[in-house]
């Protein structure tokens, strides 16, 4: 009885974050530029949540990506807008140099986000022989510490 209890549990968080209709993870394909991660609830569902990433080199401060996101959900999506809660719960920065992605930093906003879950969601944007890596700082353009994604 206990072996299908845990499948069933994880098969119910899966389907229920898989109905906000977001996706997980909108960067830029290159360039280093500061990304946020967000969670997004459904405050009658404690269930019913997830966390995205979203970055662009567009924007020079964290806030300014949440504000972007935010004004894109409220102009495209009411339902989703008005349904949900939107929580920004950390931030940091991104270098992009196909085939490589390193994560890395903190927002002065926001504070530090989980690079490792970071990379995980991330890894959904680039294609499979793309190399992502994280690390706490970063000093003179090279990685105080590195390690490879758990998703490699």
């Amino acid at each position: 009885m206990k072996g299908y209890l845990i499948p069933f549990f994880f098969v119910v968080i899966t389907s229920l974050s898989t109905k906000i209709p977001l996706k997980d993870c909108r960067v830029d394909s290159e360039g280093e530029y500061k990304y946020i991660q967000i969670q997004v609830s459904n405050p009658h569902n404690p269930l019913e949540n997830k966390i995205i990433v979203r970055g662009s080199k567009e924007f020079p401060n964290h806030s300014d990506i949440y504000r972007d996101f935010m004004n894109k959900v409220e102009a495209t999506d009411q339902r989703l807008y008005k349904s949900y809660t939107f929580k920004p719960i950390g931030g940091g920065h991104i270098q992009v140099t196909p085939p490589h992605v390193e994560l890395f930093g903190s927002s002065g906003t926001y504070g530090k986000c989980n690079h490792v879950m970071s990379a995980e969601i991330i890894k959904s944007c680039f294609p499979d022989d793309y190399s992502i890596k994280y690390a706490p700082m970063r000093k003179d353009k090279t990685l105080d510490y590195e390690r490879e994604s758990p998703m490699e």
